[in-house]
């Protein structure tokens, strides 16, 4: 949707520097971007740095003046990028009935993909040109915040239970991790003892340059008695990455983990000799401190770099 005003209030998140560069002025775009306005269930989002949910539509409000008329079939096109995958979102612009001068809203419906950018990121606002795709007008840059949420898990109950007994308790919580990110993980429907060990399935992502024994992500436990317990996930000991057979042997700075599960790359990447590649998903079992009857668990992120995705957290009572 498309609206025509000139009395617009100011931008919550306003451009910098609202100028298309001069490199980009052949291709005609010919707009400046004021700023933008976030709504997230029909909530203005009013925090210091724009803010995303994984998986759940943002309204984005861009506020543009238009300095041509001739826009031919430009596209605004969105970047997230942060420690992890980077995300791109492209939205065509219909020029119809602007005219020069005007402040006009497009407003777009926006959602960063479950398993794909989480946590602090720089979030980038572009014009494309139409002739050369590979030329871009950046109009803004700035610090954002994609919230990660918790969603069911699809591993097999049949392999954890395999791999960790039959009285394993699954909290079925799946979610990624990046730079500055976390999740609250509620605790229910527990066996009614003391919980001795938390079992980890995950496997790092996006870098090459973690190293052994680094702690990538912290499980901070909450007992129903107030008592509060860390444990951390180590780099090469209780997970390790999911395309570990990719660089050469010896190159990496971590080891594999114990394996829960491989499957075939969906891709066509091999190994380092050629060979089909696999994913690998890792298991560990991280014993509590002292046993606690558990009310919730938060997960943090406590890299700089790359993600995790996990993919199951198991509640283990010996």
């Amino acid at each position: 949707m498309i609206c025509i005003a000139n009395d617009l209030p100011k931008p919550t998140f306003a451009n910098p520097t609202p100028d298309v560069p001069i490199e980009y002025s052949q291709c005609e775009a010919g707009a400046d971007l004021l700023g933008f306005d976030l709504r997230f269930q029909d909530q203005p989002v009013t925090g210091p740095v724009p803010e995303f949910i994984v998986g759940i539509p943002t309204e984005l409000n861009l506020q543009w003046v238009y300095r041509s008329t001739v826009l031919q079939d430009q596209q605004v096109v969105l970047r997230w990028k942060g420690s992890a995958a980077e995300v791109v979102r492209s939205f065509p612009i219909n020029p119809e009935g602007w005219a020069i001068g005007g402040v006009f809203t497009q407003r777009i419906s926006v959602d960063v993909p479950r398993f794909t950018h989480a946590g602090d990121g720089i979030f980038n606002i572009e014009l494309t040109c139409p002739e050369d795709l590979n030329r871009r007008s950046i109009l803004y840059v700035g610090p954002s915040m994609t919230h990660q949420i918790v969603t069911t898990s699809t591993f097999s109950s049949e392999r954890i239970m395999d791999a960790l007994g039959s009285t394993a308790s699954r909290l079925k919580a799946s979610f990624r991790l990046a730079a500055g990110s976390r999740v609250p993980i509620t605790v229910k429907e527990l066996p009614a003892k003391p919980c001795t060990a938390v079992a980890v399935i995950s496997a790092l992502q996006h870098s090459d340059k973690f190293m052994q024994d680094e702690p990538v992500m912290r499980l901070r436990v909450y007992g129903i008695d107030g008592a509060v317990q860390d444990i951390d996930v180590l780099a090469g000991t209780t997970t390790s990455l999911s395309e570990y057979d990719v660089p050469r042997p010896g190159t990496l700075g971590i080891r594999k983990a114990k394996i829960i599960e491989s499957r075939p790359h969906p891709g066509d990447r091999t190994t380092w000799d050629g060979k089909p590649l696999s994913l690998h998903t890792y298991v560990d079992r991280l014993p509590l401190p002292t046993p606690s009857t558990l009310q919730r668990i938060e997960a943090v992120y406590l890299s700089d770099k790359g993600a995790i995705d996990v993919f199951d957290l198991v509640l283990l009572f010996e």
